[in-house]
């Protein structure tokens, strides 16, 4: 994740109040909730599958 800053200060700004309170560090925080989002379209991927998406 080259594009995810190292600065808890700038990852502060950027997701608003509340962030001193994150236990672990703003960095491991949302790299844990990123992977979560996008592990299971790596999955489907490999095994040949379409992901639909819908909503109303």
């Amino acid at each position: 994740m080259s594009g995810l800053t190292d600065k808890a200060s700038e990852a502060g700004y950027l997701i608003g109040h509340g962030t001193e309170h994150i236990i672990g560090g703003l960095r491991e925080y949302l790299l844990k909730r990123f992977a979560a989002l996008r592990d299971p379209y790596l999955d489907a991927a490999k095994r040949h599958l379409l992901v639909v998406l819908w909503w109303d």
